[in-house]
């Protein structure tokens, strides 16, 4: 029983040091892409981390994939409640494309609608307790917790427009502190990411087992 414990043990730290790397190989393709690209202003730049660039949609696309796979294979109101508040960041990341699309009230509701589904499943499960709500498992929710503080932490910090022009002023809007607020919202995303793979996985070896 305690070698079966000790296995179980080191294949999760196993995993989280792969994770780590993963994390690291997606930072650093971001910075390797951006070697030689023009100033702000030029279309090589814009689209990689422009508005609707390819680091915006690369977000969007880990959270549209994670909120989809909670809320079809996930179990219980809480996995749902995270599969919802996922697709309400996927809504939030393609605001000016979804803006363009169906308009910005649409937008705004469809991105309000599902985050208030999302904060009543979890209520509604922290309601019901653990035994019928069937939270996250613990390295998944470590897991979420690390991406949401990444995403919607260090990364809105950096787009506090009225804060930062005061500090840093004409650099505000450069290359780099361009660079370092999307990394790390890329990097949230695959954070969140991650936990969904692993609570996708706990739920089925749980299904499995019972």
């Amino acid at each position: 029983m305690m070698e079966g414990s000790v296995s179980v043990t080191s294949w999760r730290r196993l995993r989280v040091v792969v994770y780590v790397f993963v994390a690291a190989a997606v930072l650093h393709a971001v910075v390797k892409a951006m070697a030689g690209v023009d100033p702000p202003d030029g279309e090589a730049y814009q689209a990689l981390l422009g508005e609707d660039g390819r680091v915006e949609w690369a977000q969007a696309g880990l959270y549209a994939a994670s909120g989809w796979a909670l809320l079809i294979f996930g179990r219980g109101v809480i996995q749902k409640g995270v599969g919802c508040a996922l697709l309400a960041m996927t809504v939030r990341e393609l605001d000016r494309f979804l803006e363009g699309f169906v308009g910005s009230d649409v937008q705004g509701m469809l991105f309000r609608g599902l985050a208030l589904l999302a904060v009543i499943l979890v209520v509604r499960g922290m309601w019901l307790g653990p035994a019928r709500a069937e939270p996250l498992a613990p390295l998944p929710r470590a897991l979420l917790t690390i991406g949401a503080l990444t995403a919607l932490g260090f990364a809105q910090l950096l787009g506090q427009r009225d804060a930062w022009e005061h500090i840093i002023r004409p650099e505000y809007g450069s290359m780099g502190k361009r660079l370092a607020e999307e990394s790390l919202e890329l990097l949230g995303a695959v954070w969140v990411t991650l936990s969904a793979v692993e609570q996708l996985v706990f739920t089925r070896r749980a299904r499995a087992d019972s």
